[in-house]
């Protein structure tokens, strides 16, 4: 095969079927959070299967460096199944749809509040090999 040859096989979109693209991939559900404060770039988070602390210190996951939030005010973990958040004693308290709450089940589009910040908890389905 000459060089003009090749360059032309090499260029050619092979026709597959969406099920063939797929196969052997799985599906997985990822959860997120995404955090709104004040006056700071918007952040999105990708949760693991560790705990996320929320708080005022530099030594939290997610920092929120206001002074209505406790050092460790919230955290969010897993358990089982179910992503669960969890106030911390916080002085100023953690919300989840306006709820004041101690300990909380996450569903997706729920809104958790710490003081002004507003945190979105989402979930979708990515595809793994």
């Amino acid at each position: 095969m000459d060089e003009e040859q090749q360059s032309q096989s090499d260029s050619r979109t092979i026709a597959m079927s969406r099920t063939e693209v797929l196969t052997g991939m799985s599906r997985r559900r990822v959860s997120y959070l995404e955090v709104n404060s004040p006056e700071r770039p918007r952040l999105n988070f990708k949760l693991t299967d560790g705990k996320v602390v929320m708080g005022r210190t530099t030594d939290n996951q997610i920092t929120l460096p206001f002074t209505n939030v406790s050092r460790h005010h919230a955290c969010v973990y897993i358990n089982g199944e179910d992503y669960y958040v969890e106030d911390n004693g916080s002085t100023n308290g953690t919300y989840v749809n306006g709820v004041k709450i101690a300990k909380c089940i996450l569903r997706p589009n729920d809104l958790i509040q710490i003081g002004a910040t507003k945190i979105y908890y989402s979930e979708r389905e990515e595809l793994c090999l």
